[in-house]
């Protein structure tokens, strides 16, 4: 099968999709993005340098855990609300769901 092209604004999205990582993309959009990055297209280099930069630098952050506070703040959040507010499914003026 023939690999599709793919231009610098796709390219660009499919970074903020799937991330820099190309080996983690969809078969199809890994080749694609492959030849561009392999062509001659210096800005598609830098935009996949610059977003690999970046997952680094996210890398390095610590997860803290929520607090039991907001654990708590949040389930009850949920629980004490009807799932139809919970999932904006809210009443119209005339009482009736939209």
């Amino acid at each position: 099968s023939r690999t599709r092209s793919m231009n610098i604004t796709e390219f660009e999205n499919h970074l903020d999709r799937y991330g820099a990582n190309i080996d983690n993309w969809p078969k199809e959009l890994s080749k694609a993005a492959l030849l561009l990055i392999n062509s001659d297209s210096k800005d598609a280099r830098k935009l996949h340098e610059s977003a690999k930069q970046m997952e680094k630098i996210l890398d390095g952050f610590k997860q803290l855990p929520a607090s039991d506070g907001l654990k708590k703040s949040i389930l009850n959040r949920i629980r004490f609300q009807s799932p139809k507010t919970l999932f904006g499914l809210s009443r119209t003026p005339t009482g009736r769901l939209p």
